[in-house]
């Protein structure tokens, strides 16, 4: 169903929508739409899943907040373990050490958590006011279960913060040539080093390149 019909559509369902003669109308799944999911509409004895597609014509006419349906913001302390879940079994020890580690660094910094808006438990910090993250954590199958990333989003990194990042690279992640890159790396072998000195290094080289650019 077009745009166009969805919102020629809409001013009929005053009271109760349309019934379909057999499953559910594209009509009942506007109105539950058009109602904001509403627990308490009375009307709806079945909670509507509407489509991909009838979700994104209906926000596309309709783009206000109120007919999204936002996930639950989830803290960090919830995100460590989604994160932790994620590495293998000799690594989760270290890993959750590292991410305390960077999330009081941070924090000492004066940088804000900025929870994810998705469904993958994503750690992420940022200049308070910035629009570019100082680094994040994602789920990576590719990195052990998940990554480390700096500047996340960029390449056009400056030399410094290039040779801080390859200091933290494994030798399965290859020679560490980040020009023109993202400056991901294996959260598990940054985790598991003889020394975090290096990685706090390539965080303040992450932390003055992002200052600038904000």
């Amino acid at each position: 169903m077009g745009g166009a019909t969805l919102a020629a559509a809409l001013p009929r369902f005053g009271a109760a929508p349309p019934r379909a003669a057999s499953g559910v109308s594209d009509a009942r799944i506007i109105y539950a739409l058009h109602r904001g999911y509403s627990s308490h509409d009375h009307e709806m004895a079945e909670p509507i899943a509407p489509s991909d597609t009838l979700r994104k014509s209906f926000l596309a006419v309709h783009p206000s907040p109120r007919y999204r349906s936002p996930m639950a913001v989830r803290t960090l302390s919830q995100l460590r373990a989604e994160i932790i879940k994620r590495v293998s079994q000799e690594h989760r020890e270290p890993v959750g050490h590292l991410i305390d580690a960077l999330a009081a660094w941070s924090e000492a910094a004066g940088l804000r958590h900025d929870p994810p808006t998705g469904a993958d438990p994503v750690i992420r910090f940022r200049v308070e006011g910035g629009s570019v993250a100082v680094w994040a954590i994602y789920p990576s199958e590719a990195k052990g279960g998940a990554k480390l990333s700096l500047v996340p989003g960029l390449t056009d990194h400056p030399q410094g913060l290039r040779d801080a990042a390859r200091e933290l690279t494994s030798s399965s992640e290859g020679t560490g040539n980040f020009d023109g890159k993202k400056l991901d790396m294996s959260l598990s072998h940054v985790a598991t080093r003889s020394s975090w000195t290096p990685v706090f290094h390539a965080m303040s080289a992450a932390l003055e390149y992002t200052q600038h650019r904000t």
